[in-house]
């Protein structure tokens, strides 16, 4: 919504904000899944990050060009820094576990084990401190009202399966109907397609839109 304001100098509405946030989530991960699928098979799968590189540079320059000036409004109260500490360790030492004890044989390998102990115990105290901070980096008094737990609960479900629908799609078609991934591109390109099919078809046309059909 930030990007679209300073862009168009006009205000987002309240529809237009959500819709463009769900259209980034979706459109990324198929762009990405077949752009980087496409180029690490006709090339190296170096090229893909070699490009995303180039293309933040260039990207850099411009989007700080129509920020500067973006009202940005002063924080209340000072910012968590503890808390963010503590909330990166957690983060990266828990996904750091999951991504590699595979590969450093799980209980076995004393990193794994490690980083596991302390993503919990620095996630742990983050989410202590999260209660009792006036200023915390994630609010999670939030979740306390039940439509937000809920619309959280319904997004995870959703994001998960959509984002493990492009995955599986992608090796399945790989291992067992020996597709290249020309096709593969292809064929998850439409979710691309369809992602923008109701905002500029339904929408713009018909005036309106009901979720439940999707």
């Amino acid at each position: 919504s930030l990007l679209a304001h300073s862009f168009s100098r006009v205000a987002p509405t309240p529809k237009f904000i959500p819709w463009t946030f769900v259209t980034i989530l979706i459109l990324t991960p198929v762009i990405g899944a077949c752009f980087g699928g496409t180029i690490a098979y006709l090339y190296t799968w170096q090229a893909s990050l070699h490009f995303n590189a180039a293309a933040a540079f260039v990207l850099i320059p411009i989007v700080h060009h129509h920020l500067k000036d973006a009202p940005i409004p002063p924080m209340q109260g000072r910012f968590d820094w503890i808390g963010w500490v503590f909330y990166a360790v957690g983060i990266f030492s828990l996904s750091f576990t999951a991504a590699t004890a595979q590969q450093l044989d799980w209980y076995r390998s004393n990193i794994i084990v490690s980083a596991f102990l302390i993503g919990l115990v620095s996630f742990g105290y983050f989410l202590i401190r999260s209660f009792n901070h006036s200023t915390p980096v994630l609010d999670l008094a939030l979740f306390a009202k039940p439509i937000f737990s809920l619309a959280l609960l319904c997004l995870a479900i959703l994001f998960g399966v959509y984002f493990g629908i492009i995955i599986l799609l992608a090796t399945w078609l790989t291992f067992d109907a020996k597709f290249t991934p020309i096709w593969i591109a292809i064929l998850i390109g439409h979710m691309g397609i369809a992602a923008l099919f109701p905002r500029f078809i339904l929408e713009e046309k018909m005036g309106r839109i009901d979720p439940r059909i999707y």
